[in-house]
């Protein structure tokens, strides 16, 4: 069985903590329905888009990241160096999230929402860092 990983911020491909994820496979650019991305100054947060609604960003904006298959048996190792780098529990809260890949659908991911302070600006075109591994900016459908 495989797992997967979706990263939107320093653990995508060519970013500071990629090598973190280890041996994974980059499957595709994906899309959270339901999130939106914010401005932490210098990384970004997922939150749900519910919250963003609540303090006012509406909800037309989107999560978008890379999805990663990670096998069975280096799942454990890679969540225990994600959770020491999002501080699991505290800045940020490990999730299961369905994700829209191009030509492959809803893939169900590992992500990271963001937990403290949700006063924050919305990245109001889902992107971080404007690119994924595969140069792409959408990933609908």
């Amino acid at each position: 069985m495989s797992n997967y990983i979706f990263v939107y911020g320093t653990l995508k491909h060519d970013e500071v903590n990629h090598d973190l994820l280890g041996s994974v496979k980059f499957i595709g650019c994906g899309l959270v329905p339901g999130c939106v991305l914010v401005d932490l100054g210098g990384v970004p947060g997922m939150i749900p888009s519910s919250n963003a609604i609540v303090i006012g960003y509406g909800n037309h904006y989107i999560a978008a990241g890379e999805v990663y298959r990670v096998e069975d048996e280096d799942m454990p190792a890679l969540l225990a160096r994600t959770d020491k780098l999002e501080r699991n529990g505290g800045l940020y809260l490990r999730v299961k999230v369905n994700v829209m890949v191009r030509g492959l659908g809803e893939i169900e991911c590992v992500a990271y929402l963001y937990m403290v302070g949700l006063g924050r600006d919305p990245i109001t075109n889902g992107w971080w860092i404007p690119k994924c591994k595969d140069g792409g900016h959408s990933s609908s459908g």
